[in-house]
C-alpha cells in the first residue's frame, strides 16, 4: 500500500530497507544506549515471537525519511490473550522535521492496527515525545511504580569503569536453563492471577534477553523456587543493577530464597531497581531490606478494538516489559 502526498510515499518496510532504516535512525536520534544495526533492528522487529512488527517509512524520490514502528506484544489476562502493540521506534530526518511526518505515519499504522483488530497500544515515551501523543489520542496511565535501593556508602567509593556490568558465565547459563523451563511462566501466571501480564514462555524468555544483540543479560534461577533475570550498567557514573523479571515458586521460601539471590546478584551495585507490580511476597520483602518506591517512566495507552490501560490496576509490569531496547 503507497500514499503519496506534498512528494512524500508512504509504504510498507521490506529487510531489504533495515541498513538504510538503521542509518536513518542514528542521524535522528544518535546513538544513545540502545544497539544500532541491523542485525539489532531484525532481532527486535522480525524475529519476535508474538510477530513481525508493521513497519511503514516515508520516502521523498527514494531516500527513506521517515520511520514508523509499533512492537507487537501479548498480555495473558485471565484465560485470555490479549494483542496489543508497543509504539517504540521512530525516527525523522533533521532535513525533514516539521513537515508532520511522525503523525502520518503514526495514525495509518493505528489505523491498520484497529482494523486488523489489535486490542490496544502502549508505550513509555520521554517528557518530549509524551505531548505529540496525547493529541493523538493517548492517555495518561501513571509513572510506572518502580522499587529503588540506593547504596550511598558504596557510590562515594572510586571505582574502575571495567569492573561492572559484565555477566558472568555462570549467570549466562542460568539465563539459558531458565529459558527452556516452562516452570516461570506457570509462577508469574498463579502469582498474577487475573491480573494482565506478559506470558513469560520459554520462547519469549529466550528472545527477549538471550538472543539480544549487544546488550547482555544474567539470571539467577533456581528450579524449586525462583527465577530473577537482570541487566547490569554504568549510569551517570553509578553501577546500576536493574531487575527485569521476578517469577517465584509458590511457598513460603521462595521469597527468601530469591532474596538471597539478589542480594548475591547485586554485590558491589550502587543503586538498584526493580518494578513494584511484582509477587506480593518479594514486594514486602524488599521494603523490609531497604527498597523505597518512587516513580518510573510515564506509561501510556491508547484504544484501538478494546479499551485501553487505565490504571496499574489490574496489570503486572515488570521492568522487563517497559524497558527501551
Amino acid at each position: 500500500m503507497t500514499a503519496a502526498r506534498d512528494e512524500l510515499t508512504v509504504r510498507d518496510a521490506t529487510e531489504a530497507d533495515v541498513p538504510r532504516l538503521v542509518e536513518l535512525m542514528a542521524a535522528s536520534l544518535g546513538t544513545g544506549g540502545v544497539p544500532r544495526s541491523a542485525a539489532f533492528f531484525r532481532w527486535k522487529h522480525f524475529d519476535n515471537p508474538f510477530g513481525a512488527s508493521p513497519v511503514l517509512v516515508a520516502e521523498d524520490r527514494g531516500r527513506l525519511v521517515g520511520l514508523r514502528t509499533f512492537l507487537r506484544w501479548e498480555l495473558r489476562r485471565g484465560e485470555g490473550v490479549l494483542h496489543a502493540v508497543r509504539a517504540v521506534d521512530t525516527a525523522t530526518h533533521p532535513a525533514y522535521r516539521g513537515r508532520g511526518i511522525f503523525r502520518r505515519l503514526t495514525l495509518e499504522l493505528l489505523g491498520r492496527m484497529k482494523a486488523e483488530g489489535v486490542d490496544f497500544v502502549f508505550n513509555t515515551p520521554n517528557a518530549k515525545s509524551g505531548p505529540g501523543y496525547l493529541k493523538m489520542g493517548w492517555r495518561t496511565v501513571g509513572l510506572v511504580p518502580v522499587f529503588l535501593r540506593p547504596r550511598l556508602a558504596l557510590a562515594m567509593r572510586p571505582f574502575r569503569r571495567s569492573d561492572w556490568g559484565e555477566v558472568t558465565e555462570e549467570e549466562r547459563a542460568a539465563l539459558r536453563r531458565a529459558a527452556a523451563d516452562r516452570r516461570p511462566d506457570a509462577w508469574v501466571r498463579a502469582a498474577a492471577g487475573p491480573n494482565g501480564h506478559t506470558p513469560r514462555s520459554p520462547a519469549y524468555l529466550r528472545w527477549r534477553y538471550l538472543d539480544i544483540p549487544g546488550i547482555e543479560y544474567g539470571a539467577a534461577f533456581h528450579p524449586a523456587s525462583h527465577l530473577l533475570v537482570f541487566r547490569r550498567r554504568l549510569r551517570r557514573g553509578l553501577r546500576e543493577l536493574t531487575l527485569c523479571e521476578v517469577a517465584l515458586a509458590p511457598g513460603p521460601r521462595a521469597a527468601a530464597a530469591a532474596a538471597r539471590a539478589l542480594r548475591a546478584a547485586s554485590r558491589g551495585a550502587d543503586v538498584v531497581t526493580m518494578s513494584a507490580a511484582v509477587d506480593t511476597r518479594l514486594r514486602r520483602l524488599a521494603t523490609l531490606v531497604g527498597f523505597a518506591p518512587i516513580g518510573g517512566p510515564l506509561l501510556m495507552s491508547r484504544p484501538l478494538a478494546s479499551p485501553p490501560i487505565e490504571s496499574f490496576t489490574g496489570w503486572w509490569w515488570s521492568l522487563g516489559d517497559l524497558e527501551l531496547f
